[in-house]
């Protein structure tokens, strides 16, 4: 789909069980783009307009057994709505997002284990300079 349409509240309309015509929902008899999905479906691309992501694409991967008829709207959330955060915000605390639970519970677990690896890693350091230090003082005993 062309840049100029990025942002834009787009409709996707099946026209058969592969086939689909994107349009804007301002004008939704205005064909912008069409395409197909293939046996284990496809992706929809919105190139990103100009600026740092120019040249990219963002892809809605398209999965399942649609039928004529069928529409499936796009409507951004726009720079400053917040919906990203809110999205990250709950997977923060969703249950099943790691193998020990909630993202929470593996950063809290992680800052515990580093903090503990540090502590031992000090009383080790401090542990072989003591060694280092009766062991330059036996040398220096033997050789006189």
């Amino acid at each position: 789909m062309p840049a100029s349409y990025y942002g834009q509240n787009l409709l996707l309309t099946f026209t058969s069980a592969s086939a689909y015509n994107v349009s804007t929902l301002a004008s939704p008899g205005t064909i912008i783009a069409s395409g197909t999905l293939g046996s284990n479906g496809g992706n929809v691309a919105v190139a990103y307009p100009s600026g740092l992501a120019s040249g990219q694409y963002w892809n809605l991967p398209l999965t399942g057994a649609p039928v004529a008829g069928d529409t499936l709207s796009l409507s951004p959330g726009g720079s400053a709505s917040g919906s990203n955060a809110q999205r990250l915000a709950n997977l923060w605390t969703a249950t099943g997002t790691t193998s020990s639970g909630t993202l929470e519970q593996s950063f809290v677990g992680l800052s515990t284990d580093l903090g503990a690896n540090a502590a031992a890693a000090q009383a080790l350091a401090t542990s072989t300079g003591s060694q280092v230090t009766a062991a330059t003082t036996n040398l220096a005993t033997i050789a006189g």
